[in-house]
């Protein structure tokens, strides 16, 4: 199967839908030895719909100048209280194969939920850059790489009790040493998730806490490296109180501004 093969023929997830407007303006990120994190909602306002944002960079503890350790695994838990509809949004039923062999087309239109950026170091090769389609799933959620002319590689995130799983296949052929490779051949440097805010009807695809803690909503990210390291951090996406006269917690809006984030074009709502 093609999955990170396809990825070295291009030269993260992070340039390409961001840029515009940052994270960090919306989160406290979560920081560790090997990963700076931000995990955002798009909007403050408690038990809203909303969208998101996801953005990672990885970094190497010991010799900055070099890749970082293979991250394996990646577990994210939505903040208490975070509602997710996998029936609002259509469902992609497409198998892998399906899906490397006819790309976004394989999938529903009205099942593609966000979009994204990887960047990934291959064989120890410079970084390339590649382009995500992101399509809502009965039990999650799946990330299509696309390597333009040469084909798609398939992730797939499981959710379960409010977090995504996402096993990250490593070998050029797809899953992970030992049994797909005898090393790490492909190594994730960043990657950026931008989620749009869908609603049909009074439902939502997302909808967040019905309550502002004063510290904020925190996500917690943990990560499994090949070397056998786990780091979790937590990153915290600022909230405002429904209430009127309640203090907005962590940064505000501008006065008369609105609780959205700011417009980015990745992330404008779908209302069907």
């Amino acid at each position: 199967m093609r999955r990170w093969r396809d990825l070295a023929t291009l030269g993260v997830a992070t340039a390409a839908l961001g840029g515009l407007v940052p994270a960090g303006a919306w989160a406290v990120p979560g920081s560790g030895p090997r990963e700076v994190v931000d995990s955002v909602f798009t909007t403050t306002r408690p038990g809203a719909p909303s969208g998101s944002i996801y953005d990672v960079t990885y970094r190497n503890p010991s010799d900055p100048s070099k890749n970082p350790p293979a991250v394996r695994t990646v577990i994210l838990t939505s903040p208490p209280g975070t509602r997710i509809d996998t029936a609002v949004p259509a469902r992609c039923p497409a198998s892998d194969f399906e899906l490397q062999t006819r790309g976004d087309a394989a999938c529903p239109a009205r099942s593609k939920i966000g979009s994204g950026t990887v960047t990934t170091s291959v064989l120890g090769g410079p970084p390339s850059t590649s382009q995500i389609s992101v399509f809502n799933t009965a039990g999650g959620l799946i990330q299509l790489v696309k390597s333009g002319p040469f084909g798609v590689a398939v992730v797939r995130s499981r959710f379960h009790h409010g977090s995504f799983r996402t096993e990250i296949p490593t070998c050029i052929t797809g899953g992970q040493p030992p049994r797909g490779c005898p090393f790490d051949q492909a190594v994730l440097l960043a990657s950026r998730i931008v989620i749009k805010k869908i609603t049909v009807g009074d439902r939502s695809y997302a909808t967040t806490p019905r309550t502002c803690p004063a510290t904020g909503w925190p996500t917690r990210i943990t990560y499994r490296y090949a070397d056998g390291a786990v780091e979790s951090v937590v990153s915290t996406s600022r909230c405002r109180k429904a209430s009127g006269g309640g203090r907005c917690q962590l940064r505000c809006p501008r006065p008369g501004g609105d609780q959205d984030r700011p417009d980015d074009p990745e992330d404008r709502s779908i209302v069907r």
